[in-house]
């Protein structure tokens, strides 16, 4: 094996065989996404938050470095959608769920061939502060059914 073989041959292992960052704790959802139909809820409202994507011009991608820096300067990034590294599946981010400094270097620590919600030529997919203004007003409650 010649040296340049034997280096690269040597990181591989490295990486195979060094412990990732711990997994961090969930870090809680946007104050826009806390209520369910106008009521809170420890839970966050996961399906709005969710739902709320689908509209393209509400949502923005941001490198791993554009969402770390954001963080650092104390700005609440908040994922449009599940992130979930595979393997192992199981998601690190969900919809509404804001991002923070022990998620990122997790992320950052994996060395996986697939993550779900991750594009790696665009990044994390978050919203805007547009999306998390409408987010946070109030939906009118609806009419009240009235049978004859």
């Amino acid at each position: 094996m010649s040296p340049t073989e034997r280096a690269a041959h040597e990181r591989a292992v490295l990486r195979l065989t060094a412990p990732s960052a711990p997994l961090a704790d969930f870090s809680g959802f946007h104050p826009s996404f806390q209520d369910a139909n106008g009521q809170p809820t420890p839970e966050g409202d996961i399906r709005r938050a969710f739902y709320l994507s689908y509209d393209d011009s509400y949502c923005e991608y941001l490198t791993p470095e554009e969402a770390e820096q954001r963080v650092e300067d104390g700005e609440q990034v908040v994922s449009t959608t599940y992130v979930t590294p595979y393997p192992p599946g199981y998601p690190v981010l969900v919809p509404g769920q804001v991002f923070s400094r022990e998620i990122l270097a997790f992320m950052r620590s994996l060395d996986t061939p697939e993550i779900h919600g991750y594009r790696p030529d665009l990044g994390y997919r978050v919203y805007v502060d547009k999306a998390l203004e409408i987010a946070a007003n109030p939906r009118p409650a609806p009419p009240p059914v009235t049978r004859e």
